[in-house]
C-alpha cells in the first residue's frame, strides 16, 4: 500500500490525480456512469491513501442516485464519504491547514449536504454546511488562487443571505452578492467545478428572476453536452420561470423520451415533466391539457418516490389539479 503521500509535510495531488478527475468528470457529465466509476477506481488502486478517489467515487453515487431517484446506493455513498473524512482527518492531525486534506474534507461534506436537502432534511443539511465552511476558509487561506474552494464559499454566502427562505425563523446572514461573485470566480477559473459552478449560477439567476443569464449559462451546458440529462432539467426550469413556454416544453418532451430509453421509463423523472408540462399549459390557461398531464402524474401516485427530491410531486398534481377544478 503507498503511504508516501502522508510522509510530506503537506498532502500532495499528483498531476496524475488531476487528470484523471478530469476525465471521470467529462464522462459523468453526459451520465456514463460505468466510464466515470473506472477513473476514480484508477486513482484509488495508483494512491490508495490519497481521499480523492474515494470522495469522487462516493459523489458518483451521488449523483447517479439523484438522477434515478433512488437511495439504493446510499450504504455504499456514505462509507466512501467517511473513508474521504478519515483519510483527511489523519493529515489534518499533523497540518491542521493542509490544503487538500481541508479541500476534500470540505468536499465531503459540502456534497453531504446537498444530499441531505435532496432528501429534505433541511436542518441537517444546514448544519452540515456550516461545518464545512471553516475547512473552506482554511483552504483559501493557504492559498487563494485555489479557486475551487469558492464553490462552497459562494453557496454559503449565497444561501445565508436567502436562508429565511428556507429555514423559517433564520435571520439573513450572509452576502447574495458575494455568492454570486465566488462562484462566477469559480466558473471561470476554477479546474474542477467550474461545471458545477456555472449550473450553481444558473439556479441562482433563475431564483432570482435573471432570467437572460439564467437561460445563458443553462443553455451553455446542454450546448457543450448535448446528450447529457443533468443540465437539461435546469435549462428547462430557467424556460419556464422566464415564459419561453414553447421552449421549455421542447426540452421536457425531449428529456421524456430519453428517460424511457436510457433510464427505464423512471416513473418518478417521467411524472416530474408531466407536471412541469402542466404547469406550462397553466400558464397558457390551458387548464384542459393541464388536466391531462396532471392525471398522467397522479395515475402513477403508487409509483413515484416521494421521499427524495426537493419536492412532492403528487402532492403538488393535487394541489394543482384541485385549484383549476373548481
Amino acid at each position: 500500500m503507498k503511504i508516501f503521500l502522508f510522509i510530506l509535510p503537506l498532502l500532495s495531488q499528483p498531476e496524475k490525480i488531476n487528470i484523471l478527475i478530469e476525465k471521470g468528470l467529462e464522462a459523468s457529465y453526459v451520465e456514463d456512469y460505468q466510464k466515470s466509476r473506472l477513473y476514480y477506481d484508477s486513482i484509488v488502486k495508483l494512491y490508495p491513501e490519497h481521499p480523492a478517489g474515494y470522495f469522487y467515487k462516493a459523489a458518483l453515487l451521488q449523483l447517479y442516485m439523484m438522477d434515478f431517484v433512488t437511495d439504493s446506493k446510499e450504504k455504499d455513498y456514505f462509507r466512501l464519504m467517511k473513508r474521504t473524512q478519515k483519510i483527511c482527518k489523519l493529515q489534518l492531525k499533523k497540518d491542521k491547514y493542509d490544503k487538500w486534506a481541508n479541500f476534500f474534507y470540505g468536499s465531503s461534506l459540502v456534497f453531504t449536504t446537498i444530499y441531505q436537502g435532496w432528501h429534505r432534511r433541511y436542518w441537517k443539511a444546514f448544519t452540515t454546511g456550516i461545518s464545512a465552511y471553516d475547512y473552506m476558509k482554511r483552504v483559501v487561506k493557504k492559498d487563494r488562487f485555489f479557486y475551487d474552494a469558492y464553490l462552497l464559499l459562494g453557496a454559503y454566502d449565497y444561501f445565508s443571505g436567502r436562508v429565511s427562505k428556507y429555514l423559517l425563523g433564520i435571520k439573513p446572514f450572509g452576502s447574495i452578492k458575494q455568492g454570486i461573485e465566488e462562484l462566477k470566480l469559480v466558473k471561470n477559473k476554477g479546474r474542477f467545478y467550474n461545471i458545477t459552478a456555472t449550473q450553481a449560477l444558473s439556479w441562482i439567476y433563475t431564483e432570482e428572476k435573471n432570467y437572460k443569464n439564467a437561460i445563458l449559462l443553462a443553455k451553455a451546458l446542454v450546448n457543450k453536452y448535448p446528450h447529457g440529462r443533468t443540465f437539461r432539467w435546469q435549462y428547462a426550469a430557467s424556460l419556464s420561470k422566464a415564459g419561453k413556454i414553447e421552449e421549455a416544453f421542447k426540452v421536457y418532451t425531449n428529456l421524456i423520451k430519453d428517460i424511457k430509453k436510457y433510464q427505464n421509463g423512471n416513473i418518478t423523472n417521467i411524472s416530474q415533466c408531466n407536471l412541469e408540462i402542466a404547469k406550462l399549459y397553466l400558464k397558457k390557461n390551458d387548464t384542459t391539457k393541464a388536466k391531462i398531464f396532471l392525471k398522467k402524474v397522479l395515475i402513477h401516485k403508487k409509483d413515484i418516490r416521494r421521499d427524495l427530491g426537493y419536492s412532492d410531486i403528487v402532492k403538488e398534481a393535487n394541489k394543482l389539479i384541485k385549484r383549476i377544478s373548481h
